[in-house]
């Protein structure tokens, strides 16, 4: 048999094995494994509390009460708690709608004093410094766009005061379904608010929906 004819064998020989191994490893795949993972994911949680797991009682019952308002006339407008920073600064809302329940937290705000909203006027006064407004992966008040670009990467939507990144990504159902579909559909967006070039408002949404 000629050398090339035995190195060709030999080499058609490895790839069925490879591919036998990785068919192997992809059938013993979960649901888990082949669900696509938000890059907004470590953006989920503001304080310790996470969008799509805590809910408006967790945070009061850390926090404190906090009167709970609608900052909008429509009919499925979100229940919001607010909370000032230690120094007054910063306000961080925390929102609960139809995604949620009207319990679970699915959006939530970190806004600075200076933009004096008219529905967060009356927010429930805390401890807690400035600084730790901050989602978990990092992003506050007083970032550069620059800054904020390097953290998400290119916007989905952009003005010269505002910022949108969204991501639609699925999340496997932890209960068998009616449907045929086994998922979740998860939309999350986050929006930037600049003034002279500054972060001066956060907003994070998480909506699941069938």
């Amino acid at each position: 048999m000629k050398v090339g004819t035995m190195f060709q064998y030999k080499t058609t020989a490895l790839l069925i094995v490879v591919f036998f191994f990785t068919g192997i490893a992809s059938f013993g795949q979960s649901s888990d494994d082949r669900a696509v993972r938000s890059p907004a994911t470590q953006h989920l949680t503001l304080l310790g509390f996470a969008l799509g797991k805590s809910t408006l009682a967790d945070v009061e019952a850390k926090l404190g009460k906090s009167q709970i308002r609608r900052c909008s006339r429509e009919e499925e407008a979100s229940k919001e708690i607010c909370y000032l920073s230690r120094d007054g600064k910063a306000q961080a809302v925390f929102q609960a709608g139809f995604s949620g329940g009207w319990k679970e937290l699915d959006g939530f705000k970190i806004i600075s004093r200076t933009l004096n909203p008219n529905c967060y006027s009356q927010c429930a006064a805390t401890s807690l410094a400035r600084e730790s407004f901050r989602t978990q992966g990092g992003l506050h008040l007083g970032m550069t766009r620059k800054e904020v670009m390097d953290l998400l990467g290119e916007p989905t939507h952009s003005k010269v005061n505002k910022i949108t990144f969204q991501w639609h990504t699925r999340q496997p159902k932890s209960e068998p379904s009616s449907t045929k579909d086994d998922y979740w559909d998860v939309q999350d967006t986050i929006n930037v608010v600049f003034v002279n070039s500054l972060v001066v408002e956060v907003k994070v949404q998480h909506l699941v929906t069938d």
